[in-house]
Formats: C-alpha cells, structure tokens, sequence
C-alpha cells in the first residue's frame, strides 16, 4: 500500500526550487552531498540517530572484484539510509562538471548496492543536474531489462514538481513496501514457476508462514521501540497539566497499564509535593484526592467512561502498598484517613453499588447500553460501515508506519473506534440534558431517556441479528471491549470482574467488604443467568432496576 504523498510546506518547495536554480558546473562531489543530497534525504523522512536513519561516508572494506571497479581498498558510500538498521537504498553523489551521468558512475553505485555489508535494493547517482533512481532487481519483473536504465530520472529544475515520485519509491512510510511487493513476490513468483513437484510448494508455504510467525516477535519489538519513544513525550506532557487534566488525560479513558504506571509516578511527585504544605487547618492533597474520587452529588467532566472507575484503582494500589504515602491523610467521604485506607472504603462503596452516588450508577448504566446501540448502528447499518471502512483505508494511505503501528491499526480498528466516539457524542449531550445547575440529577429526565435508549435498542434487534454479526466478524474486526455492550443488562459483572482482576492475588479485605462480597456472590452476580436459580434471577433483576431507574440516595441495596 503506497502512501499517498503528504504536500510539502512551503519552506520545502522553496528547498527544492533552490535546488532548481543552481548552477552545478563548479560543484564538487562533497558540494552535491551536502547543498543537493542532505536536504532530499531529509525531505524523504531519513535523519541521524532515529528509526529512518541516515549514514553518511560509511566505509566497507572491498575484495578484489570492488577494488577493480572502486580504485581503493575500502569504498566509501556517500548516502547509506536505512530502516531500523536493515539498508534499503544508497545515493551517490557526483561532480557537475557534466549534465550527464555516466555508465561508469552507474557501475560504481550499482556494486555498492551488491556489497555484502550493504546489499541495498535501490541505488540512486546524482549530480546535481540530474537525480536517477535505479532497481537491482529490475529483471525480476522484466527479463528483458536493463538495470542501468533509471525507473526515472529527474532534471534539477524540475525536482519540486516530480518530488512526489521520489517519496512513491523512497519514502521513508513506502519503501518497506515496495521492496515487499515489488522484490520479494516477484522473486518467489519467479523461482516457484519453475517447480514441477506440487508438495513442495505446500512445503514452501509453511516454511513462509513459519517466517511470517518469527517475524512478528519482530513486528513487536518495532512497536515496543516506538512506544518507548511516544512514552517520553507523553511524560513531558502529562507533567506540564495542571492537576485536573493530568487526572483526565490519565485515568479518564482506557489507558493501557504501562501508561498507568507513568501516569500514577507523575501523580506522586504532586501528592508528596502537596503533602508538604499540610497543617490543622488546610490540606492540599483533598483537591487531588476531590478530583481523582467521584464525591456525593458530584459530576466530574472525567467520569465519562466506567473504565475510569477501575484505572482510579491503580492509584489507590499505589498508595496502599508505598510507604511513602502511609503518613498523608486526606478527607473522603466525610472522614479523615490515611492514604493507604482509601482502596479498602472505595471498594467497599463498589461492593455496596455506590449507594451514595447516584450519578456513579447513572453512567454504569448509561454507558454499555449507549455503547450497544452505537455497535449496533456501525456495524448494522451498511452506509455507517461504508464510512468507517472508507477512514480506514484512507488512514493507511496517510497515517505514519509509527502511527499504524503502535495503534495495531486494522479495520476493526477503525469500526470501534467509531462507535465509541459516537457513543462520547450521545453521552455528551445526554448529560446536558439530566444535569442541573447543581450537577444533580433531573430524574425524571434521566429515566425518560434510559426508557427511550432501552427501546431503541430492541428496535434495532428486531431490524438485524446483531449477534451474528459479530460472531462473523474476522478476529483483528473484533472489539477487545465486547464484553461491554454483551453484558449491558447487567454492567456490575464485568466491573467486579475487572476489580478481582486488578486487585494484587495476596489482597485481603476487611471484613465489612468480605460480607458484602458474599451477599454479592449468594445473588449470583458473578455467574452467567443460565447458571442461577429462580430465586436468584427474581432477586437479582428486582436490585438491577433499582440501579438502573432509581436515582435518590440507597441505604442498602443489597
């Protein structure tokens, strides 16, 4: 898949046009690398010291078939770039003195590219007035070719207006491509048409896939790399928010735990620092602990997404198990406690199905089913699909490789990813709707609306067999959140699932949540309905909807 050329800034063109109106007569072979070759390699994605890198003057030690062609015992390439070390093309500079290049000049570039140590696919020769890429392995794809005939050549003066075809070939998001396709396939097409033995090519494409499965150890290595590098960036800029973004951009959606474990260092370095100013009167450390735990009758701008309520866990883990926070106390829930006992009370409200917060109940309730109907219209409604497929091929044509990969880009992908922007857009304006001036409740809207939701829903059931559908889906289609919208009915399941989950295997709870706990498993709210007794569904449907539609204060529940 080529990528589709990004246009240049105008500060590029104007590199370019520079180029165009030089006079290369007098230049040297070191004047063309550095006014005509670094300022194109750089344009085509390759710098120093970074994954699309760049080697200049790099020495190989010749035999005595390169030192023939090359006059010297070492050959010095001027232009060696490559990809995470592995070369795929080399350019040479030469002087001006000529508007041509010639059939030596050509020779001399073309065995560097066969060197051992280089082995380069493409090798390019310019000098100045004219810039001419050459393939290799042209005769793969032509028997009658001739390899010192350039795939193109391009005149200095017409360089801004052609740039395009040199990113086609060499850009740094296309030339991993090209090689695959135009090299590889072609040299497997060309050697297998010569087979006459049938099982051996089954043989040979299980010696492929055996390939394809290796490579992929270093597929996620690439990814690793590249996340390290975004990991230092994101760092940088989730220190320079203040308190509440920092809390929002951390914790307020489905960050994966690496990230959390980022995100709960940097968080640290405020509670310490905000621990310091403590005294009878004030403490500081309440405005992190206001905006990291939903407080009664409190909406936060963050708490959009039930994940956020299993993310604040993580940091609560942290200040438990670290003796750094064992001596900071906060206010929570209108009792001053330590640090440390904050896990053991928030969880005893997640046991206890936030009595006190309604809004808590409101958004476990609202979200899944949201989320539901938005999975159904995308994956439903063929228009929608068509959309989101459209985005997704679009995306590969412009997105970076660094972009596709670290994001494990596929059309599922894409498809979720819509459907949960618009299950945010209906959420937000949803609350616009139920929320007062005071951030409470208006219950009689918020139930009209869940009332409403619930029969669209069924509509829809009713319209296609969503469940079929997903069940086709091919498996990089499928949405790793899944069980979300499958368990709509009944959210509580996968939230204490996704506790037991978080929580460390040694944890123990106080007593008063070991007897909730238990209440918990005697409904069954841990086993699939098909597993519970009538008894247990009756009890079990009459709490979810008291969740669902009661929206006051719940002294117990349970």
């Amino acid at each position: 898949m080529y990528k589709i050329f990004k246009p240049l800034s105008e500060q590029d063109k104007e590199v370019l046009r520079e180029i165009g109106k030089k006079d290369f007569t007098n230049y040297k072979e070191q004047d063309i690398r550095e006014e005509v070759i670094a300022p194109i390699v750089k344009l085509l994605g390759y710098e120093k010291n970074s994954d699309y890198e760049v080697e200049r003057e790099e020495s190989y030690k010749a035999n005595e078939l390169f030192i023939k062609i090359g006059s010297r015992e070492r050959q010095k390439l001027d232009y060696l770039c490559n990809i995470r070390k592995n070369n795929f093309w080399l350019i040479e500079a030469k002087n001006g003195e000529s508007k041509e290049i010639s059939q030596e000049q050509l020779e001399q570039a073309y065995f560097y590219s066969i060197h051992p140590k280089v082995n380069c696919r493409y090798f390019a020769v310019t000098n100045g007035w004219l810039f001419n890429l050459y393939d290799r392995n042209k005769f793969l794809s032509d028997d009658n070719s001739d390899i010192f005939t350039p795939i193109f050549s391009i005149k200095h003066s017409e360089l801004e207006q052609n740039f395009y075809k040199l990113y086609e070939y060499l850009g740094a998001s296309n030339i991993i491509f090209n090689v695959k396709s135009e090299c590889l396939l072609k040299e497997i097409e060309k050697t297998l048409s010569a087979e006459v033995y049938l099982k051996r090519l089954d043989y040979f494409k299980r010696a492929v896939d055996s390939i394809i499965t290796k490579s992929e150890r270093s597929v996620y290595r690439n990814i690793s790399k590249l996340e390290s590098t975004s990991d230092e960036k994101r760092k940088e800029y989730l220190k320079s928010l203040n308190l509440g973004d920092l809390i929002s951009a951390s914790f307020g959606y489905r960050t994966i735990q690496k990230r959390l474990s980022e995100s709960c260092e940097i968080l640290k370095e405020r509670v310490i620092d905000f621990s310091k100013d403590i005294d009878e009167n004030h403490n500081p450390v309440d405005k992190i602990i206001y905006e990291l735990l939903p407080t009664e009758n409190y909406y936060q701008i963050t708490l959009q997404d039930p994940v956020f309520l299993y993310n604040v866990l993580s940091i609560l883990i942290n200040f438990k198990y670290d003796d750094d926070f064992k001596e900071i106390h906060c206010n929570y829930n209108s009792k001053k406690m330590y640090l440390p006992d904050l896990l053991e009370e928030y969880l005893y409200e997640f046991y206890s199905f936030f009595p006190n917060k309604p809004h808590i109940r409101l958004l476990l309730c609202l979200y899944p089913m949201l989320y539901r109907y938005s999975k159904m219209i995308v994956y439903g409604y063929e228009p929608v699909k068509a959309i989101a497929i459209f985005k997704h091929r679009y995306n590969e044509c412009y997105l970076t490789e660094e972009e596709l990969g670290s994001a494990f880009y596929s059309k599922g992908h894409e498809l979720i990813k819509m459907a949960e922007n618009i299950t945010f857009q209906i959420l937000n304006i949803i609350y616009k709707q139920i929320y007062d001036n005071n951030k409470l409740i208006k219950t009689e809207v918020a139930l009209k609306i869940i009332k409403q939701i619930e029969r669209d829903i069924k509509i829809l059931e009713e319209k296609f067999n969503y469940e079929s559908i997903i069940k086709s889906l091919p498996k990089d289609e499928r949405d790793g959140m899944m069980a979300i919208d499958t368990e709509y009915k009944n959210p509580w399941r996968l939230m204490f699932f996704a506790i037991s989950n978080i929580l460390p295997t040694n944890y123990k709870h106080s007593q008063r949540c070991l007897d909730r706990i238990k209440l918990y498993n005697e409904l069954g709210f841990n086993f699939e309905n098909n597993q519970l007794t009538e008894e247990q569904l009756q009890k079990q449907e009459k709490i979810l909807e008291t969740l669902k539609y009661n929206f006051s204060k719940l002294e117990n529940i349970l």
